[in-house]
Protein backbone atom coordinates (compact mmCIF):
# COMPACT_ATOMS: atom_id res chain seq x y z
CA UNK A 1 0.00 0.00 0.00
CA UNK A 2 2.81 2.41 0.89
CA UNK A 3 4.68 1.96 -2.40
CA UNK A 4 1.45 2.44 -4.36
CA UNK A 5 0.73 5.66 -2.48
CA UNK A 6 4.29 6.92 -3.13
CA UNK A 7 3.92 6.10 -6.81
CA UNK A 8 0.65 8.08 -7.02
CA UNK A 9 2.17 11.09 -5.25
CA UNK A 10 5.18 11.06 -7.57
CA UNK A 11 2.94 10.81 -10.64
CA UNK A 12 0.82 13.69 -9.34
CA UNK A 13 3.92 15.86 -8.80
CA UNK A 14 5.11 14.99 -12.32
CA UNK A 15 1.67 15.91 -13.67
CA UNK A 16 1.76 19.28 -11.84
CA UNK A 17 5.25 20.01 -13.16
CA UNK A 18 4.33 19.18 -16.76
CA UNK A 19 1.03 21.06 -16.58
CA UNK A 20 2.64 24.18 -15.12
CA UNK A 21 5.49 24.09 -17.63
CA UNK A 22 3.19 23.66 -20.61
CA UNK A 23 0.92 26.47 -19.36
CA UNK A 24 3.78 28.93 -19.09
CA UNK A 25 5.27 27.88 -22.43
CA UNK A 26 1.96 28.59 -24.18
CA UNK A 27 1.90 32.18 -22.90
CA UNK A 28 2.75 34.66 -25.64
CA UNK A 29 4.47 37.73 -24.22
CA UNK A 30 4.01 39.68 -27.46
CA UNK A 31 0.23 39.48 -27.16
CA UNK A 32 0.37 40.65 -23.53
CA UNK A 33 2.52 43.63 -24.51
CA UNK A 34 0.22 44.48 -27.39
CA UNK A 35 -2.83 44.24 -25.11
CA UNK A 36 -1.22 46.48 -22.47
CA UNK A 37 -0.16 49.02 -25.11
CA UNK A 38 -3.63 49.06 -26.62
CA UNK A 39 -5.36 49.51 -23.26
CA UNK A 40 -2.96 52.26 -22.21
CA UNK A 41 -3.33 54.02 -25.55
CA UNK A 42 -7.11 53.85 -25.55
CA UNK A 43 -7.41 55.18 -21.99
CA UNK A 44 -4.83 57.93 -22.46
CA UNK A 45 -6.18 59.05 -25.83
CA UNK A 46 -9.89 58.97 -24.99
CA UNK A 47 -11.65 62.31 -25.15
CA UNK A 48 -13.65 63.77 -22.30
CA UNK A 49 -17.22 62.83 -23.34
CA UNK A 50 -18.85 65.89 -21.74
CA UNK A 51 -16.75 68.52 -23.53
CA UNK A 52 -17.60 69.93 -26.98
CA UNK A 53 -13.92 69.89 -28.01
CA UNK A 54 -11.25 67.18 -27.97
CA UNK A 55 -9.38 66.96 -24.66
CA UNK A 56 -7.36 63.93 -23.54
CA UNK A 57 -5.30 62.92 -20.51
CA UNK A 58 -2.22 64.77 -21.77
CA UNK A 59 -4.28 68.00 -21.92
CA UNK A 60 -5.14 67.95 -18.21
CA UNK A 61 -3.92 71.19 -16.65
CA UNK A 62 -6.00 71.77 -13.51
CA UNK A 63 -7.38 69.81 -10.59
CA UNK A 64 -10.89 70.25 -12.02
CA UNK A 65 -9.71 68.68 -15.29
CA UNK A 66 -8.28 65.70 -13.42
CA UNK A 67 -11.51 65.05 -11.52
CA UNK A 68 -13.59 65.46 -14.68
CA UNK A 69 -11.34 62.85 -16.34
CA UNK A 70 -11.73 60.54 -13.33
CA UNK A 71 -15.53 60.91 -13.35
CA UNK A 72 -16.20 60.65 -17.08
CA UNK A 73 -13.41 58.77 -18.89
CA UNK A 74 -12.12 56.22 -16.35
CA UNK A 75 -15.49 54.63 -15.42
CA UNK A 76 -16.13 53.96 -19.11
CA UNK A 77 -13.09 51.64 -19.13
CA UNK A 78 -13.31 50.21 -15.65
CA UNK A 79 -16.94 49.24 -15.45
CA UNK A 80 -18.35 47.70 -18.59
CA UNK A 81 -21.32 45.42 -18.17
CA UNK A 82 -24.21 44.35 -20.35
CA UNK A 83 -26.72 44.00 -17.51
CA UNK A 84 -25.78 47.16 -15.58
CA UNK A 85 -23.80 45.37 -12.88
CA UNK A 86 -20.35 46.59 -12.01
CA UNK A 87 -18.52 43.33 -12.31
CA UNK A 88 -15.96 43.48 -15.13
CA UNK A 89 -12.90 45.61 -15.85
CA UNK A 90 -12.37 46.19 -19.57
CA UNK A 91 -15.12 43.62 -20.18
CA UNK A 92 -12.81 40.66 -19.54
CA UNK A 93 -11.40 40.87 -15.99
CA UNK A 94 -13.56 40.34 -12.92
CA UNK A 95 -13.50 43.11 -10.31
CA UNK A 96 -11.94 41.78 -7.11
CA UNK A 97 -12.15 44.98 -5.10
CA UNK A 98 -13.22 48.53 -5.77
CA UNK A 99 -10.49 50.67 -7.36
CA UNK A 100 -8.92 53.23 -5.07
CA UNK A 101 -6.49 56.09 -5.40
CA UNK A 102 -3.58 57.01 -3.20
CA UNK A 103 -2.36 60.58 -3.44
CA UNK A 104 1.39 61.00 -3.57
CA UNK A 105 2.59 64.60 -3.35
CA UNK A 106 5.93 66.35 -3.85
CA UNK A 107 7.46 68.87 -1.48
CA UNK A 108 6.96 72.51 -2.32
CA UNK A 109 10.26 74.30 -2.90
CA UNK A 110 10.92 78.01 -2.66
CA UNK A 111 11.64 79.94 -5.84
CA UNK A 112 15.24 80.38 -4.66
CA UNK A 113 15.92 76.63 -4.83
CA UNK A 114 14.36 76.23 -8.30
CA UNK A 115 15.78 77.18 -11.64
CA UNK A 116 13.33 79.75 -12.94
CA UNK A 117 13.48 82.27 -15.70
CA UNK A 118 14.47 85.54 -13.95
CA UNK A 119 11.44 87.31 -15.38
CA UNK A 120 9.09 84.80 -13.72
CA UNK A 121 10.79 84.57 -10.31
CA UNK A 122 8.91 87.66 -9.07
CA UNK A 123 5.54 86.07 -9.91
CA UNK A 124 6.14 82.47 -8.82
CA UNK A 125 6.71 82.04 -5.11
CA UNK A 126 7.00 78.24 -5.09
CA UNK A 127 7.75 75.41 -7.44
CA UNK A 128 7.33 71.65 -7.44
CA UNK A 129 10.14 69.34 -8.59
CA UNK A 130 9.62 66.05 -10.42
CA UNK A 131 8.43 63.18 -8.22
CA UNK A 132 11.05 61.06 -6.52
CA UNK A 133 11.22 59.39 -3.11
CA UNK A 134 13.52 62.20 -1.96
CA UNK A 135 10.99 64.87 -3.02
CA UNK A 136 7.96 63.05 -1.62
CA UNK A 137 5.89 65.12 0.83
CA UNK A 138 4.90 63.10 3.91
CA UNK A 139 3.40 65.93 5.97
CA UNK A 140 -0.26 65.56 7.06
CA UNK A 141 -2.86 67.54 5.11
CA UNK A 142 -6.32 68.85 5.94
CA UNK A 143 -9.00 66.34 5.10
CA UNK A 144 -12.68 65.63 5.58
CA UNK A 145 -14.52 66.53 7.78
CA UNK A 146 -12.98 70.03 7.69
CA UNK A 147 -10.19 70.46 10.20
CA UNK A 148 -9.29 66.77 10.42
CA UNK A 149 -5.66 65.96 9.63
CA UNK A 150 -4.98 63.12 7.21
CA UNK A 151 -1.73 61.38 8.11
CA UNK A 152 0.65 60.16 5.42
CA UNK A 153 0.49 56.42 4.81
CA UNK A 154 2.99 54.32 2.92
CA UNK A 155 1.89 51.61 0.52
CA UNK A 156 2.82 48.97 3.08
CA UNK A 157 0.67 50.78 5.71
CA UNK A 158 -2.27 50.48 3.31
CA UNK A 159 -1.41 46.88 2.47
CA UNK A 160 -0.97 47.67 -1.23
CA UNK A 161 1.82 46.69 -3.56
CA UNK A 162 4.06 48.94 -5.60
CA UNK A 163 2.62 49.40 -9.08
CA UNK A 164 4.47 50.89 -12.02
CA UNK A 165 3.24 51.91 -15.44
CA UNK A 166 4.80 53.55 -18.46
CA UNK A 167 3.49 56.90 -17.31
CA UNK A 168 4.25 57.07 -13.58
CA UNK A 169 5.27 54.71 -10.81
CA UNK A 170 2.99 54.25 -7.85
CA UNK A 171 3.61 52.65 -4.48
Amino acid sequence: FRSEMTKEVMLYILFLFLFTTSTYLQRDVTDAHMFLSEVKGSIMESSFPTLPYRKTFSDIATEADLWLYMKTVIPEFLFESEDGKIDFVLAVNIVVQAPRLRQVRVKKLSADSCRLVPRLSDYLGDCFPAYSRKNQDTEPILGWPPGQQLQYSTSSDLNTAWYGTGILAYE
